[in-house]
């Protein structure tokens, strides 16, 4: 698999280092859970951002199915120039919650920085917990 963190920093991309950082300590806080999913597993995070997150996740455990959402609205749609690069390592949807649509069940769900956004965050879990896989 290719070196997404090393692609992402030869781009020159605004910002890149700062969100390859939380990446990486996002990735220290997930990773016993994620490490205890089967193989092949379906990871949903929900406000990806770029989805650095995803692609070091893709790295470590390559056998994931990995899905973004990410509305890239309030000034982030640039972050749109760094998930191009994920595009062979993760599905990433220009959607918010809302209008999101699964197609699938999710084992593992996850959101950073999200819910200080979210107007109902009791909705938000209600909605979100009926895509989880009864395990």
């Amino acid at each position: 698999m290719k070196d997404i963190i090393q692609e992402i920093r030869e781009a020159n991309i605004r910002d890149a280092e700062t969100w390859i950082k939380e990446a990486e300590f996002g990735l220290g806080e997930l990773g016993k859970y994620i490490h205890a999913l089967d193989q092949s597993s379906s990871i949903l995070e929900i406000g990806c951002g770029s989805g650095i997150l995803l692609g070091l996740i893709a790295q470590k455990y390559p056998s994931h199915i990995l899905t973004g959402i990410e509305p890239f609205q309030g000034g982030f749609e640039y972050l749109k120039e760094i998930s191009n690069h994920l595009k062979d390592v993760a599905q990433i949807h220009e959607v918010g919650y809302k209008a999101f649509t699964p197609s699938q069940q999710y084992d593992l769900i996850y959101l950073v920085n999200v819910f200080e956004y979210l107007p109902d965050y009791q909705n938000f879990i209600t909605l979100v917990s009926s895509w989880l896989t009864p395990s």
